[in-house]
């Protein structure tokens, strides 16, 4: 089984850095930074701070990719430490380590499902549009788990959920970072909860897209309005949409999951 995983693992680095090669992403520090304005700006990020500002501290950003979401929470008042465990020029950590001056964190290469980090110590462990990534994703929450203090937020934002009568194998034949080695994964909803509750966390939510800005990213104002209308119903109009949402949201729509350490 270990045999099996690195090899997951050594085909997840190869294959991210291939499909970001294939598709022009830029390793520069003026990249980098663009993906920095472009998470300040963004509706959906904010969303995930606001969520955040309950702790303040030490942060552990886990498989944080090229580090602008690490670069953001510094910015916000947050003592950072990025988990990453591709080297890559492209879309790891080779961007930190090249501009090492200019980042206002620390970085650490290693593998998030076999984390190197002392456990306890975070007040906040953020995880963004990485979590789906996991090749066993009970192990994964568990290390994030491990890396909180007690009553430590574990919060994952960006994502891939599937309705529970779909397959991962019909998500990961149509995603087009698979053909490059990339491990791609839509879980059901519950299984992330589950993951969480199975970790020992308590008051786990889960948010489904639409809810941090008003559903205003549905662009048929029809359909807008008419979710925005059921969400008024008194004791269970959000419930519905809620459950509407989780449910039968097409494969890749996004959640957010958090919870407490106990």
């Amino acid at each position: 089984m270990l045999i099996i995983m690195y090899d997951i693992k050594k085909s997840e680095i190869r294959g991210y850095h291939a499909f970001a090669e294939k598709s022009g992403w830029d390793g520069s520090y003026r990249g980098f930074f663009e993906y920095v304005r472009n998470g300040r700006k963004s509706p959906y990020f904010n969303f995930l701070l606001d969520l955040m500002r309950q702790k303040s501290g030490k942060v552990l950003d886990f498989a944080a990719g090229t580090c602008w979401t690490s670069y953001i929470l510094s910015e916000n008042g947050y003592s950072v430490v990025a988990l990453e465990m591709n080297p890559s020029d492209l879309c790891g950590l080779g961007v930190f380590k090249k501009n090492r001056d200019k980042m206002p964190f620390q970085a650490v290469l290693g593998d998030c499902e076999n984390s190197p980090l002392k456990e306890g110590i975070f007040d906040v462990v953020f995880c963004h549009q990485a979590l789906h990534h996991a090749g066993d994703l009970d192990r994964m929450v568990a290390e994030m788990t491990g890396a909180a203090k007690k009553g430590g937020l574990i919060i994952a934002g960006g994502e891939h959920i599937r309705p529970f009568f779909t397959s991962d194998e019909e998500f990961r034949k149509k995603h087009q970072a698979i053909i490059f080695g990339a491990n791609e994964h839509a879980y059901p909803y519950y299984q992330y909860r589950d993951a969480f509750k199975h970790a020992g966390l308590v008051k786990v939510n889960v948010i489904p897209r639409g809810f941090e800005c008003g559903f205003e990213t549905i662009s048929q104002k029809p359909v807008r309005a008419l979710v925005k209308g059921i969400c008024r119903i008194p004791f269970i109009g959000e419930r519905f949409v809620r459950f509407m949402l989780l449910n039968f949201s097409g494969a890749g729509t996004e959640v957010t999951i958090y919870g407490f350490k106990s």
